[in-house]
């Protein structure tokens, strides 16, 4: 596996990185723990960092999700 780190300003989320071969996403906090979301669409990391608010996003959309 070969992870792209997306950098995101967030008061909560430290770092983003995804798989885009196995569409994997590692998302780890400012608290230190990371979580993986399998199977995320590459169109869904997208919108969540471009999002204004990433952590917002993850809220309403992603968690528990995947």
């Amino acid at each position: 596996m070969a992870y792209k780190n997306y950098p995101v300003s967030s008061s909560a989320i430290s770092s983003i990185d995804y798989d885009a071969e196995s569409r994997i996403c590692a998302v780890t906090f400012k608290d230190g723990k990371t979580y993986y979301l399998q199977d995320l669409p590459r169109t869904e990391l997208l919108a969540w960092v471009s999002a204004p608010s990433v952590g917002g996003y993850w809220n309403a959309y992603l968690r528990g999700e995947y």
